[in-house]
């Protein structure tokens, strides 16, 4: 496994404790400080581009791409309706 397919998990493992156990890392409180502070470097990329017309990347990845759905979501969210501000999905960075 690349350092890339891993790019996730690194920042869990480097903390330690319970937030390098996969099964468990959402009972460290920095879990939610962490993966809130991912929404709001996502939220500044979004709020920094023209909101008039928010392109979602390009992926050749399967499973990544803007018309495929986000896993493990039932029914199926694609990723390019996931690509909104906070604002959009009820709060706020502010």
């Amino acid at each position: 496994m690349t350092p890339d397919e891993n790019m996730h998990n690194m920042f869990h493992d480097y903390i330690g404790g319970t937030m390098s156990q996969v099964a468990i890392s959402a009972n460290d409180p920095i879990f939610f400080l962490h993966h809130n502070f991912i929404d709001k470097i996502l939220e500044t990329w979004i709020t920094g581009r023209n909101q008039s017309f928010i392109i979602y990347p390009a992926n050749d990845h399967p499973g990544q791409n803007s018309i495929d759905c986000a896993m493990p979501f039932i029914p199926c969210y694609r990723h390019e309706n996931l690509l909104r501000t906070s604002k959009d999905f009820g709060y706020n960075f502010s």
